[in-house]
């Protein structure tokens, strides 16, 4: 990686303790950015007061308070859908912004930029919920579900089309929309076209919406199969679970003659989409997949538009990968992974929401490493006569580029194997998870428990584990070694440093961040508040340990000494920030941790991963030590601030650290989500050169 020059030769030594970037026009510290992040903050506060009148305007409800009803009356399934609202609003922000200039002299356009993609994106978050409701979810009113009913299924979904619309949206926006022209000089000058730029995210978002709608139509279709043609001995076992617990109802009570008990339905007569059990019963395990699923669809029509504009690498790159590849990777997952248990069964029969949790996010893992893999696109001619991918010509007009005729540049043996290693890895993850266990209780099956809806936490530490080790394999991916034998050696290589150094973070949270408490006898107690501080840390170092991954550079002691670095120093600062964390509550969150209170596990999970999110960015863009403290201190005192905001302007009412105690887990979620989407936003404030390559 290079820092402030392209031209200027850096040693490893200067590299890392570099403080050019203060002197260059890409400082991350400017008065412009404060300006920035005050307007940021004065539009939550308006997208919070615009969310009330969405639903006083379609809930015929006039005085509907959104304060009110996630404290006072503690909704979680409003919870679920505000966080998701409020984390799409920051992925919309990042992707308009990132690489939009913001000097002096383009104050103005950064600004009404920022305002046009923010008014388009809460324009599409409205119309999402209206196509939820409408379409999707048709067989139920979704605001008698999520304000009357609380229910959990119906809002994860709605949050998950939410979340993936803006990830559509935040794609379409990036890099702005730019043609060039030819000067009487000869010289080509490239200008950014606002217009054509808004155009081009209309038609994209219209085009992610059709598939993403589609998609899940597929999807529920599929779901609701008769599962007697599919699996007979589920439906066998599902109908003597029915009956054994009619005959034991009518065992029980002998006190006084109870109500003849319902005779169990048919196999066939019960509804087994995820859908119909969403809509009826509000099952928020189907809910929790069916979001994954549709976040992860989202990534995947993400790819292609952020490598190109070729419609045609769309039509190519979309169906391979939500039907040919996702499915394989499922039945992977549901043999080797979840093998004690039907997948299916258990998330719409036994909503096993812990389950749902561990496949969607393997699936979402799977997905962004493809979307690592697909960087750009190959020019279709040059591939087919010569086997050379060349980079298509783009014509200035929209529909001349969408008409471009390319494929994507995943042919490569690259490819497979990082998937290959990453199913290894996962594999490895989990021998690893079970060994933990066992050396506890020899009697423990991790099989059996990942299967048992009752217990969830060792589902959410083998998620956690596997996402952040993940990530670290999608870092070392990123930038390709052409030749196939030195890139597979950096793959296995790095991944397995990674997973020493994450097995370290693990300890160190054993010891440190839950300390006086055994993490592993708790997990196997189905401690779900320790389960998902382990699993927050987890995430955290992962995607640090990604930043340090990516980047050019053949020196293998200079890159190891780099990963060690920054790895340390996040580690320091991740455990001095839960330290100051803990003292801004006037509650001991230790103790809370301890005694399972999910709210004090959940927020203080999803503030690591936000911490991380805000200070790995740049290192990945810098690789200086000078930028990255300062860089990561801020956003630690934005955090913070963030938190007094949340209290006074978002949630007024009770106090946030009330409503944890109350162990009130939505009110948790959207501060974990409010800080998830400030530390993306963070990032638009980290630049470089518009011609900077980060494999370089």
């Amino acid at each position: 990686m290079v820092n402030c020059s392209l031209e200027a030769d850096f040693t490893w030594a200067e590299r890392i303790g570099s403080t050019c970037p203060y002197e260059a026009e890409y400082s991350p510290f400017q008065w412009n950015y404060f300006v920035s992040f005050i307007v940021v903050v004065v539009w939550f506060l308006i997208a919070r007061l615009l969310f009330d009148g969405y639903y006083r305007l379609t809930g015929s409800l006039p005085n509907f308070s959104l304060a009110e009803h996630l404290t006072r009356r503690d909704n979680p399934a409003l919870a679920v859908q505000v966080a998701a609202y409020f984390f799409s609003i920051g992925l919309v922000t990042r992707g308009s912004l990132i690489s939009l200039p913001i000097d002096d002299d383009k104050l103005g356009e950064y600004f009404y930029t920022f305002f046009a993609y923010q008014t388009l994106g809460l324009a599409f978050m409205a119309c999402v919920m209206l196509i939820n409701d409408y379409l999707i979810l048709r067989q139920i009113h979704n605001f008698t579900a999520i304000i009357q009913k609380h229910n959990v299924g119906v809002a994860c979904v709605e949050g998950g089309s939410l979340i993936a619309s803006a990830i559509v949206v935040a794609a379409a926006a990036d890099g702005q929309y730019r043609t060039s022209e030819i000067n009487p000089a000869g010289e080509a000058i490239t200008s950014t076209d606002f217009g054509l730029g808004v155009l081009a995210t209309l038609v994209y978002w219209a085009l992610g919406q059709t598939l993403l709608i589609s998609y899940v139509l597929l999807h529920g279709w599929l779901y609701s199969m008769d599962i007697d043609i599919s699996n007979v001995a589920i439906v066998h076992t599902l109908y003597m679970e029915q009956e054994a617990e009619v005959e034991m109802t009518s065992a029980s009570a002998s006190d006084a003659p109870p109500a003849a008990p319902e005779a169990p339905l048919a196999p066939s007569a019960r509804p087994q989409s995820m859908l119909s059990q969403i809509e009826a019963n509000g099952n928020p395990a189907a809910g929790l997949s069916l979001a994954f699923d549709l976040v992860v669809a989202g990534v995947a029509i993400r790819t292609p538009i952020r490598a190109g504009y070729s419609l045609m690498t769309m039509a190519i790159w979309v169906p391979s990968v939500l039907l040919v590849a996702l499915p394989l990777i499922h039945v992977y997952m549901d043999v080797i992974i979840l093998r004690a248990t039907n997948y299916r069964h258990n998330v719409i029969h036994k909503r096993n929401w812990g389950a749902a949790l561990l496949l969607g996010s393997l699936k979402l893992l799977v997905v962004l490493l493809l979307d690592t893999i697909y960087q750009s696109n190959c020019a279709t001619h040059a591939y087919i006569d010569h086997g050379l991918c060349e980079e298509p010509k783009y014509p200035n007009s929209l529909g001349g580029r969408l008409a471009v005729s390319a494929i994507p540049d995943v042919l490569r043996w690259q490819a497979p194997l990082a998937l290959v290693l990453l199913l290894l890895l996962l594999l490895a993850i989990k021998l690893l998870v079970r060994l933990r266990f066992a050396l506890l209780s020899s009697s423990f099956s991790l099989d059996d428990s990942l299967a048992d809806a009752s217990t969830s936490a060792t589902a959410i530490v083998f998620a956690g584990h596997s996402f952040g080790q993940g990530l670290v394999l999608v870092g070392v991916a990123t930038c390709a070694d052409a030749d196939v034998g030195r890139h597979a050696a950096d793959l296995f290589g790095w991944t397995a440093i990674g997973c020493v150094l994450m097995l370290v973070s693990q300890l160190l949270n054993d010891k440190l961040i839950v300390r006086g408490l055994s993490n592993a006898q708790a997990l196997l107690d189905d401690n779900v508040a320790v389960a998902m501080m382990e699993a927050g840390q987890s995430v955290a170092t992962g995607v640090v340990i990604h930043a340090t991954m990516v980047g050019g550079g053949t020196d293998f002691a200079e890159a190891l000494g780099s990963t060690l670095i920054f790895w340390v120093l996040s580690q320091v600062l991740l455990l001095l920030f839960t330290a100051v964390y803990r003292k801004m509550t006037v509650f001991d969150d230790l103790e809370q941790i301890k005694s399972g209170n999910v709210a004090a596990g959940l927020g203080g999970a999803m503030t690591l991963v936000s911490l991380a999110l805000g200070m790995a960015y740049p290192i990945r863009q810098y690789g200086s030590i000078a930028v990255f403290v300062p860089v990561a201190l801020t956003g630690f005192a934005l955090l913070v601030a963030l938190r007094r905001v949340l209290d006074w302007l978002i949630l007024p009412g009770d106090k946030l650290d009330d409503e944890i105690l109350q162990v009130n887990w939505g009110a948790a979620l959207i501060e974990g989500a409010l800080a998830c989407a400030i530390g993306l936003i963070t990032n638009t404030y980290i630049k470089q050169r518009p011609d900077f390559d980060v494999c370089a």
